[in-house]
């Protein structure tokens, strides 16, 4: 992903997809100063600041549509959203939003804006980054919508919009737009849900068969790989740190002892010798 700053005129940014960076002080994926943007079918996510994970506007009033604030991280103030001095024309409209208006510091003022038809749900990516900000582990993901994203087909019916989405894909396909810069399409994903509770997919991509179970576990968990695979498992802390790696030749699954893990959040990637990669959650009980 990139960090945008938006400083004159009124921009359109329309289809990009702002995930994993850090701001030292302002905007994790988007920095918007004295000028009033229509931000429309973007995705950010997992970036990383002092104030504002998704987004900060000075003196300006940024409209967003069809948009995905999810995962951002701010260690001040304003998870999602940091607004100072818009004048109430601000807008956010058939958005999923993490927090919804309490992910928004608005600087001891009251949004008065408009704020209709959000969402604050998980979005069902199809394998997003396990942490936000710019960590290595991070580097791999995958913002695609999977099958049962409850941003599918709940955008604005009502708009105009490109005819393509980040991809080249076509915008509208199943009757309404996507929230989001990608839309869904049918190869993108898997039928398996999220566990709402942890962010954790029950099952990955079908092209790369994945599964991780049990998850959360409490003294060993199996990497269920689909077919005979070589690659290395590795384990990382919640900061990155790597604790743990496992490389295995020619088989289908792996188990993974506990070992001397203490109970918490961790990610795990693996890496085929095929230059396949899948990354995700687990917990240790």
């Amino acid at each position: 992903g990139i960090c945008v700053l938006l400083a004159t005129g009124t921009p359109t940014l329309i289809n990009n997809l702002l995930a994993n960076n850090y701001a030292q002080v302002e905007g994790g994926g988007l920095c918007i100063e004295s000028c009033n943007p229509l931000v429309t079918n973007n995705t950010i996510v997992n970036n990383d600041t002092q104030k504002g994970g998704a987004m900060y506007a000075s003196g300006c009033d940024p409209v967003f549509e069809n948009c995905i604030l999810y995962g951002n991280t701010a260690n001040t103030s304003g998870q999602q959203v940091c607004l100072y001095g818009a004048t109430g024309a601000s807008g956010f409209s058939f958005c999923d939003i993490e927090g919804g208006l309490s992910a928004f510091d608005l600087y001891n003022s009251v949004f008065n804006g408009t704020y209709v038809n959000n969402l604050d749900t998980l979005p069902g990516f199809v394998s997003p980054s396990p942490s936000s900000g710019n960590l290595p582990v991070n580097v791999l993901s995958d913002w695609r919508l999977d099958t049962l994203s409850p941003c599918i087909n709940n955008g604005n019916p009502a708009d105009s919009y490109t005819a393509f989405d980040i991809a080249g894909n076509p915008r509208v396909i199943a009757g309404s737009i996507d929230m989001g810069a990608y839309e869904y399409t049918k190869d993108s994903a898997t039928t398996a849900p999220t566990n709402t509770a942890t962010g954790i997919r029950s099952q990955t991509r079908e092209d790369s068969q994945v599964l991780l179970s049990p998850n959360p576990f409490s003294f060993s968990a199996t990497l269920q790989l689909g077919h005979p695979s070589t690659g290395t498992l590795t384990i990382y802390s919640q900061s990155g740190v790597q604790l743990r790696k496992i490389t295995t030749t020619s088989t289908n699954h792996l188990v993974i002892p506990r070992g001397d893990l203490p109970s918490g959040l961790y990610f795990f990637q693996w890496l085929a010798s095929t230059g396949s990669c899948f990354s995700g959650k687990m917990i240790v009980e």
